[in-house]
């Protein structure tokens, strides 16, 4: 009888062991996956901070796309390169391809901007269909931040 009692002793022993073990790595796990939804949110806001200048700039419609484009694509795309890095596999490709695509309209239209009058109206309807595709590029960047 002492020698049953010895052996469930021993297993109600290694059974909380066991437990204490699974319980800590479960509790690390939650942690970091806290801190990483935490660190993901604050890039993310910054992210999306970093186009609120240029979107009211768009609603008020004073100038051109070129113009646009000069002054706010470098911080966006640092702001870019900071947040693609909480990102994996397909979101991570479907981020990127957002960025391809707004960067080819900053290579199309910065380009040809420049070349422009420089007191050239912003109130064309070519130059409205711009701001409105640019709108739409950054809106699908700005998709991935929630």
């Amino acid at each position: 009888m002492l020698f049953k009692l010895g052996e469930y002793t021993l297993a109600t022993f290694f059974g909380v062991l066991v437990s204490l073990i699974v319980s800590h790595f479960l509790s690390k796990d939650r942690d970091r996956q806290t801190h990483r939804a935490i660190a993901f949110h604050e890039e993310a806001t910054k992210f999306r901070h970093s186009f609120d200048d240029i979107l009211l700039n768009i609603e008020e419609g004073n100038h051109p796309v070129h113009e646009l484009l000069r002054n706010f694509y470098l911080p966006h795309k640092v702001a870019y390169w900071h947040f693609k890095y909480y990102f994996t596999g397909k979101d991570r490709n479907r981020f990127e391809k957002a960025w391809d695509d707004y960067q080819a309209f900053y290579n199309e239209y910065y380009e040809k901007g420049s070349v422009l009058p420089p007191l050239a109206s912003t109130k064309t309807e070519l130059e409205t269909q711009r701001l409105n595709e640019m709108r739409e590029h950054i809106e699908n960047l700005l998709k991935f931040t929630t």
